[in-house]
């Protein structure tokens, strides 16, 4: 079965929208509202919104292809930084499970290592922001 995959990210009044669709079914494209990225937007502003996004693309869906809502993510997933930032994490998570006896104490560690991992490629996308004013701002 493939994977869902995302079109389409937009942030309106009452809260943050996505246009999906499944590979290969003409018919499943649909775009909705999502109750977890509109209170994450609404928390904690861009850089909540690009966590949970990182965490939906790492253990839900996938990106589709390339446009202007999803470019930061496509951008940043493709940075020789980011995809250091994911090695680094996920040879400690299998080292941690190597070591690890208790099944509830790997899932801990596991969670808290991903949630880093996020919070680490939200600021990168803060961080790629920050470039793209200044290059604005030199034009």
């Amino acid at each position: 079965m493939s994977a869902t995959l995302i079109d389409r990210i937009e942030i309106r009044k009452d809260g943050v929208y996505l246009s999906t669709h499944s590979p290969g079914d003409a018919g499943s494209y649909r775009t909705w509202q999502s109750e977890e990225l509109s209170e994450a937007y609404q928390k904690d502003g861009q850089k909540g919104l690009d966590r949970e996004m990182f965490r939906i693309f790492y253990e839900y869906v996938e990106l589709g292809d390339f446009h202007k809502s999803t470019a930061r993510y496509h951008r940043i997933s493709n940075l020789p930084e980011a995809k250091e930032l994911h090695r680094e994490c996920f040879d400690q998570i299998d080292a941690f499970e190597k070591s690890c006896q208790s099944p509830s104490k790997f899932r801990v560690y596991d969670r808290e290592m991903r949630e880093k991992l996020y919070d680490e490629l939200a600021e990168k996308c803060g961080e790629y922001d920050r470039k793209q004013k200044n290059k604005d701002y030199e034009r």
